[in-house]
Formats: structure tokens, C-alpha cells, sequence
């Protein structure tokens, strides 16, 4: 698998993030300018929460595009672009995303927003999957780099492969 492959889709995925993330921040921004009179008034706790729901949107809609991208093209956007695809059944794929250093930004949205409703236990469940897939994340790159030809965890345990289409 070639790594420059493998790196320009990566670098891919996390730009459609990027403008995804500077989209929502920016329209949180107008609602916060709007709903304050310009930074004039406080802003109600209902404006502040819709501000804050816009701006931490982008994550979900992110994760969105990749599983859609994997439903669609067997890869996620930047794979497809860079002519990469995974193999394995649609479920294989979900699991790989949902192990990929790519969902801890899933699981860390889904901690931060159980914390915010309040529920705790939920919470750290979130963060502790959070955690242990960035840590799985840290080990792939390790094996990746040692071994070139080997297979990252995420592949390893959801049983996919990333293959040149």
C-alpha cells in the first residue's frame, strides 16, 4: 500500500473537516453576533446552546460524509480521491471507522455532548472508547511505520483491508 496514497487521503478527510468546522464556527459566531445585539446584551442560555449545537455539528457531519463515502465509494472521500477503496461488508467498514483514529473525534463528541445532557456515566464511556482508540490509533501508526505491509488495528479487528482500487 503506498503511504503517499495513504497520506494525501488522510490529509483529505481532515481539510473537509477543517471547512467544515471554520462553516459551523462561523455561522455560531453570526447566531452568538445576532442573538447579542453585536456584543451588546448577554446572550440567553438559548441562544447560547444553539450557538454551541451549530458549532459542534461539524464532527457528526464529518463522520457522516466518511460513512456515506464508505456506503457509496467503499472508502471515505479522500480514499476515493486517492484511489483507494476498503474492502469488507458494509457493517466491516462502520466498525473500522468506528475504531479508526478518525472516530475518536466521534467518541469525544459523544462524551462532550452526554456531559452537557448531564449524563456522566454515559460520558465517560465515551471518553474512555475515545481514549483507547486514539491509544489504538498511536500502536497502528507504530506497527504501520515498523512494518509497511502490515495491517493497522482498525483493519486487523474490523477484518477490512485498504487495497489500490
Amino acid at each position: 500500500m503506498p503511504r503517499a496514497a495513504r497520506l494525501r487521503a488522510f490529509v483529505f478527510d481532515l481539510a473537509l473537516l477543517a471547512g467544515l468546522q471554520a462553516a459551523t464556527a462561523t455561522v455560531a459566531v453570526l447566531v452568538f453576533l445576532v442573538q447579542s445585539g453585536g456584543g451588546e446584551r448577554d446572550l440567553t442560555s438559548s441562544a447560547a446552546t444553539t450557538g454551541w449545537a451549530i458549532a459542534l455539528a461539524a464532527v457528526p457531519a464529518w463522520l457522516g460524509l466518511l460513512g456515506q463515502g464508505y456506503a457509496a465509494h467503499d472508502g471515505t472521500p479522500g480514499q476515493h480521491r486517492a484511489g483507494l477503496a476498503v474492502e469488507g461488508t458494509p457493517l466491516r467498514r462502520l466498525v473500522r471507522l468506528a475504531l479508526h483514529p478518525f472516530g475518536m473525534l466521534g467518541w469525544g463528541w459523544l462524551a462532550l455532548v452526554s456531559g452537557l445532557a448531564a449524563l456522566t456515566g454515559l460520558a465517560l464511556l465515551f471518553a474512555s472508547a475515545a481514549v483507547i482508540v486514539a491509544l489504538g490509533g498511536l500502536a497502528s501508526g507504530a506497527i504501520v511505520l515498523a512494518r509497511p505491509g502490515s495491517l493497522p488495528l482498525h483493519d486487523r479487528i474490523a477484518g477490512t483491508r485498504l487495497v489500490v482500487r
